[in-house]
């Protein structure tokens, strides 16, 4: 497939942390979580690319993906990317053949002062058809149970959205999945016992894996309707 993926969120997407699990030098471990930049190398970035869910997604579709070369993000990020995409970054529209965008939490920046999450999914909403409208596959997953818990989100967002399934059941958003170490999905999950990363929430390997296979059984089950 010569068309890619595009992502669209926050560290979640950008996969921090995923580079503690490489055995490369200097690891930016810290008591709690933190992230400056200058601690992680390109070479840590190219492991973290590699085993983030975008990545695996692409791999099952046998194409490649792209997501945003900096860390974090919040809905208003989302925006601005989708509109400077092709002037700024240099891409098409048509150069992808599906987009995952995963909402962060509300409460982040959206056009510096505007928190009300109904403009929010509103104007996700105005920007995935961008995509839609030249026969581009959308979905979405969220962190922030506030935004899937929004009647809009439920109206506009019912054939967008990724139920992630873990353990067999299933979740609206992943905010409980990485809040909770007992879950298993979370840095901190595997790194808290030996007093590093304690309050780490970004998803580890296991978390990644998850939420790539349940993107998986959305595009194969929406596939099986056509």
């Amino acid at each position: 497939m010569s068309k890619g993926i595009l992502g669209l969120g926050c560290s979640y997407t950008w996969g921090e942390g995923l580079y503690f699990y490489s055995d490369l030098d200097e690891l930016p471990f810290r008591e709690v979580h933190t992230f400056d930049s200058k601690t992680v190398r390109k070479s840590m970035e190219l492991f973290k690319d590699k085993h983030r869910y975008l990545q695996k997604v692409a791999d099952y579709l046998d194409t490649w993906c792209w997501s945003d070369y900096c860390n974090g993000g919040s809905q208003w990020d989302s925006v601005q990317y989708v509109d400077e995409l092709e002037e700024k970054y240099n891409f098409k529209y048509n150069d992808f053949s599906l987009v995952i965008l995963q909402f962060s939490q509300h409460f982040r920046k959206f056009n510096e002062f505007d928190f009300d999450i109904e403009k929010q999914i509103l104007e996700i909403d105005l920007r995935l058809k961008k995509f839609e409208e030249l026969n581009i596959k959308t979905l979405t997953i969220s962190w922030d149970f506030d935004i899937t818990n929004h009647p809009t989100y439920k109206k506009l967002f019912k054939e967008r959205h990724v139920d992630l399934i873990y353990e067999d059941k299933t979740y609206e958003h992943f905010y409980d999945l990485t809040k909770e170490n007992k879950y298993g999905l979370s840095i901190a999950s595997d790194f808290s016992d030996r007093g590093l990363q304690k309050n780490d929430e970004h998803f580890n390997l296991k978390g990644h894996k998850m939420v790539a296979e349940s993107i998986i059984k959305k595009l194969d089950i929406d596939r099986n309707r056509i």
